[in-house]
C-alpha cells in the first residue's frame, strides 16, 4: 500500500516538474525595444558637458606593468580640489568615456 502512495507521490512530483519546464521554455524575456550604441570618446578631446555617472576606460600602471578595465565612475565638472573623476587614484587614469546605457524597464 504504501509503494503505491509513494508512487503516485512521485508521479504527480514529476507531473509538476514537467509542467513547469514546459510554462518555462514558454516564457519569453523582456527585451528592450531600443538599441544603444556606445560612442567612446578621448578624455583628451572631450569631456562630459554634464555631471554624473559614465562608463569609462581606465589605465593603471604598477608593478606589474599597465591593465587597462571598465569602470562606472561619476564626473563632476565643478570639483576642483579632488579632480573632476570619481577619485583622485581615477581621475588621472581614465582615458575614455561613454554615456551609460538607458535601463531596460
Amino acid at each position: 500500500m504504501k509503494n503505491k502512495e509513494n508512487s503516485k507521490l512521485a508521479k504527480n512530483a514529476l507531473n509538476d516538474v514537467l509542467a513547469h519546464q514546459s510554462r518555462m521554455r514558454s516564457h519569453k524575456p523582456i527585451i528592450p525595444s531600443t538599441t544603444f550604441t556606445l560612442t567612446w570618446k578621448n578624455v583628451d578631446k572631450e569631456l562630459p558637458k554634464e555631471g554624473g555617472r559614465y562608463w569609462c576606460i581606465v589605465r593603471e600602471v604598477n608593478d606589474l606593468g599597465t591593465s587597462y578595465y571598465q569602470w562606472n565612475c561619476a564626473y563632476d565638472p565643478e570639483a576642483t580640489w579632488t579632480g573632476k573623476w570619481s577619485s583622485n587614484a581615477l581621475r588621472k587614469d581614465v582615458i575614455w568615456w561613454t554615456e551609460l546605457a538607458p535601463r531596460p524597464f
